[in-house]
């Protein structure tokens, strides 16, 4: 019964002999005095070398089955005020943790752009064939036998019921958990995960009298405007290898040079077993990464640099290149040859067609040169210019044009 003591903490009596001006004395409450109090209540104690056992009678066995309740009738028999409410000296506000931070920021971010939170179920039915799915011993139903081992099921269910009841576009939004057996234990996943479809209007007025839609670029740029207020860069690379995502538009999304999950349009199959429009998408992000990232030192602190006061100067080169260099390869070369005085460079224009060859395709880039302490030049420029386009040649093998 030493949990007692140490719950039930300081009493506080009158004491005239010693204290003056009705101030309080502390002291804890002894075992005779526990002993007493407990006996009144018709319980019988039998000592033991931690405390005592207690014997409940029939007529309190159904409101006295723990030490706390005992601990609770000791406390209501003594007087709720006669306690110290050992208050923490000093005082100080609570705060939340940068990871709360960054997590309530998230969901603030994901609202503010249109999308709305939802919370399914982490059980589901046997219609999820997954091997690694954890299996529940004992379920009530059979639609609740077995763990969750993805979310988008369930968020594109919800995408089928709001399209069939009317809605235009829904774009939805989950901190979920998903769960897989692994050997001997089970694996726990914390996930950022979604689902886009259609598009969302104030008005109708002035907009066309079908059902618009979102294309890739859309949809992907609402996922990157939520995402930007974690403060990290997150980068795209081609992704094939999903069965329920279309091949050619569905980009695997990597921060810090880690894999973090998917964004894409889902396979026609899939639009056409939920009927939805073929432009729906879907994202599976690891949300701990993401939260990792955007706690780091280096992203959480903020470095402000110095106002630029000198004008930059802009180029475009076009070139056509083999399909099996992405933009982001090709971009990431000219970073590389165009330093020191590089600032930025941008896709802004690509196109692939029947007038170019099958396996080739044509984009042009915006390249932005800065030199912060004077304003540049053309000579400052043209070699650094000259260099760039001399690598895409020799690296890639691109057609430069004029």
């Amino acid at each position: 019964m030493e949990k007692i003591n140490r719950v039930l903490g300081k009493l506080s009596s009158s004491d005239s002999n010693i204290l003056n001006n009705n101030s309080t004395k502390l002291r804890y409450l002894n075992e005779d005095e526990i002993e007493t109090l407990l006996s009144k209540l018709g319980l019988i104690l039998t000592s033991n070398d931690s405390g005592w056992n207690v014997q409940v009678p029939p007529y309190r066995s159904s409101d006295l089955t723990r030490e706390i309740d005992l601990i609770e009738e000791i406390a209501r028999l003594i007087g709720y005020d006669n306690f110290d409410s050992n208050m923490p000296d000093p005082l100080e506000p609570g705060v939340l943790s940068p990871t709360k931070l960054v997590e309530r920021r998230l969901r603030n971010s994901f609202i503010h752009n249109g999308f709305q939170e939802v919370v399914t179920s982490s059980l589901v039915g046997p219609e999820n064939t997954d091997d690694n799915a954890v299996l529940i011993k004992n379920p009530l139903l059979s639609e609740t036998s077995r763990l969750r081992t993805n979310v988008w099921d369930e968020h594109l269910k919800i995408l089928q019921r709001n399209v069939s009841f009317g809605a235009e576009g829904c774009w939805i939004f989950e901190i979920a958990k998903t769960y897989k057996k692994d050997k001997e234990c089970f694996v726990e996943t914390n996930l950022l995960s979604g689902a886009l479809t259609g598009s969302k209007r104030l008005s109708k007025w002035g907009g066309a009298s079908k059902q618009l839609s979102l294309d890739y670029f859309e949809a992907r740029g609402k996922l990157k405007q939520s995402l930007d207020v974690l403060g990290v860069e997150t980068i795209d690379k081609q992704l094939t290898d999903k069965a329920f995502m279309h091949p050619g538009r569905t980009s695997e999304l990597y921060v810090e040079g880690k894999s973090i999950g998917f964004f894409g349009q889902i396979h026609p199959s899939q639009s056409e077993k939920f009927d939805l429009i073929k432009e729906t998408y879907l994202f599976n992000l690891d949300f701990d990464s993401l939260i990792k990232a955007a706690t780091r030192k280096t992203n959480w602190t903020r470095i402000y640099k110095d106002y630029p006061t000198v004008p930059y100067m802009e180029r475009d080169i076009a070139l056509i290149h083999s399909k099996k260099y992405s933009s982001l390869e090709i971009m990431g070369l000219i970073k590389k040859t165009g330093r020191p005085l590089l600032e930025k460079v941008e896709l802004i224009d690509r196109y692939e067609g029947s007038s170019m060859p099958e396996d080739a395709i044509s984009q042009a880039f915006r390249i932005r040169y800065r030199d912060a302490k004077k304003t540049l030049v053309e000579e400052d420029i043209n070699p650094i210019h000259e260099k760039i386009r001399k690598a895409l040649k020799d690296k890639i093998k691109a057609e430069l044009r004029s």
